[in-house]
């Protein structure tokens, strides 16, 4: 490699080391305080359960095709 190729691969891995040490950059306000309210919390464990238990329950009904009318019955299934 030439000692240009060099130099900006390395211009790039520090450019990328540097980004993802910082962040985005400044913190907006209410992202100040390292900590969350109790209500915060229950709300984010309740949000992120029931989208758990959708998703378990949607790929349990694709995987026994529960999810499509079957062939042996020309009439839509309730």
């Amino acid at each position: 490699m030439t000692k240009t190729l060099k130099t900006v691969s390395a211009l790039c891995v520090l450019a990328v080391v540097a980004v993802s040490l910082t962040g985005c950059g400044t913190m907006t306000p209410e992202l100040m305080s390292g900590t969350q309210a109790a209500g915060d919390m229950h709300y984010k464990w309740s949000r992120v359960m029931d989208n758990s238990s959708r998703t378990a329950w949607n790929d349990f009904e694709r995987l026994f095709f529960l999810d499509q009318n079957s062939q042996a019955n020309p009439f839509v299934s309730p």
